[in-house]
């Protein structure tokens, strides 16, 4: 399988990957409302 730990996400801290999936729920909400 991958490795837990990926080169692209190490540098990524906590909060980084908090906003972004943030953003990506708030996107997806707007999506919902708008359809």
């Amino acid at each position: 399988g991958k490795k837990k730990r990926d080169p692209q996400y190490a540098s990524v801290s906590d909060e980084e990957r908090y906003n972004l999936l943030k953003a990506l729920l708030q996107r997806a909400a707007i999506e919902n409302t708008s359809s």
